[in-house]
């Protein structure tokens, strides 16, 4: 019933209420929400769309915060864990270039020993590899911890990585640093510090 509502909202043209944007959202059926945004899409897009090809490289897996809902990280010396060295990053955007990646996208955990530096060099070491592709690199949580192990503020790091032509921070920075401050003016300092 939900979802014919919608779709006659949709055909029709009709904003979708506030009533059934929450509808939607406490919905489990995401085929059907899909469905329904696919959709509009078509109808605000015709079939137009676009792709980009991109990367994942994940440097390292070690990580000094152990949240317990991460599956991913492991601690120094643990069975499993890994750090890439900078010649296996590198190795790893060659074949991403190769299989035609416009982006690379890189991300891990809170290394115990790498300094800031390294992550500096992984960057540089990226563009080196092809100065055209779209670095997307490091969460906020990164961020912060670089800042912790270089003594320097948060806004002095993304200021060193803006140097190296790093395009931008992964999803979800600006919803971290609200967090932390309790102000929606550390979001505005960081889109202004991204842009």
């Amino acid at each position: 019933m939900l979802f014919e509502q919608i779709k006659d909202k949709i055909e029709n043209n009709q904003r979708v209420g506030e009533k059934d944007a929450i509808a939607l959202f406490e919905s489990h059926d995401l085929l059907q929400i899909g469905e329904l945004a696919a959709e509009v899409n078509r109808r605000k897009n015709s079939d137009r769309v676009f792709f980009n090809v991109n990367r994942h490289i994940n440097y390292t897996n070690l990580c000094v915060n152990q949240c317990i809902f991460c599956a991913f990280s492991k601690e120094e010396g643990e069975e499993g864990g890994y750090t890439l060295a900078l010649e296996q990053v590198c190795e790893k955007a060659i074949e991403a270039v190769a299989a035609g990646a416009t982006e690379i996208h890189s991300v891990g955990g809170l290394h115990p020993t790498l300094p800031f530096e390294f992550y500096l060099d992984m960057i540089r070491a990226i563009k080196e590899v092809s100065p055209s592709l779209h670095v997307k690199a490091f969460t906020a949580v990164e961020i912060d911890y670089f800042s912790r192990i270089s003594g320097l503020t948060v806004g002095e790091v993304i200021d060193a990585l803006k140097k190296l032509v790093w395009d931008r921070c992964r999803e979800g920075e600006q919803r971290f640093w609200e967090k932390r401050s309790g102000t929606r003016s550390v979001r505005k300092n960081l889109r202004r510090a991204l842009a």
